[in-house]
């Protein structure tokens, strides 16, 4: 016997059981495997939809984790291109230090009291660091911002290291000014 005339042979038993029940028999019977379908659909949903929850859940941590890597990848791009920047000005001009001050103070009016060039530090790694001591009396407030903003806008890489400020006496509107002024290069 071949496995379609078992199948038939089954079908055809199948019939005759259900032709021979009662009408009572047979509304229990539609229950039942009514009852027995729905349970089979809802637990098949149930954990179709655990499922699907948990697909969701780990879309949304991938998807948190692509945002950070995205985020990481912003900053690095930031910090890379200022390292780049950085290394333009080490390499750029080589800026005298004591002839630039000299120059701003100039442009800018303001009167240096003495200058002292500091010399060359830091030459055995790569980066070297000029620095130059200047000492300004008598100097208002307003002068002063302007005047440092200005010192660190300049060529290359000019930072303040230094600053000391120190009211005048004789009027409230003046400042005697120390502050020392460095700049960097590659050596």
């Amino acid at each position: 016997m071949s496995f379609l005339e078992k199948i038939r042979a089954f079908i055809n038993d199948a019939q005759r059981y259900l032709t021979s029940l009662t009408p009572r028999e047979r509304t229990f019977l539609g229950a039942g495997s009514g009852a027995l379908i729905l349970f089979i659909v809802l637990v098949s949903a149930l954990g179709l939809s655990r499922a699907i929850a948990r697909r969701e859940v780990q879309i949304e941590e991938r998807t948190g984790y692509i945002r950070q890597i995205a985020a990481l990848a912003k900053d690095f791009r930031a910090q890379e291109s200022d390292r780049q920047e950085m290394e333009r000005k080490l390499m750029g001009a080589n800026v005298r230090l004591f002839s630039y001050m000299e120059e701003l103070a100039r442009r800018k009016n303001v009167t240096i009291g003495d200058m002292a060039d500091r010399g060359v530090t830091g030459g055995d790694g790569k980066i070297k660091e000029t620095s130059v001591d200047v000492n300004m009396p008598r100097i208002s407030l307003s002068k002063l911002a302007d005047f440092l903003s200005e010192i660190e806008r300049g060529p290359g890489i000019i930072k303040v290291k230094k600053l000391r400020v120190r009211g005048r006496y004789d009027t409230k509107e003046e400042l005697d000014v120390s502050v020392t002024v460095a700049t960097y290069q590659v050596g």
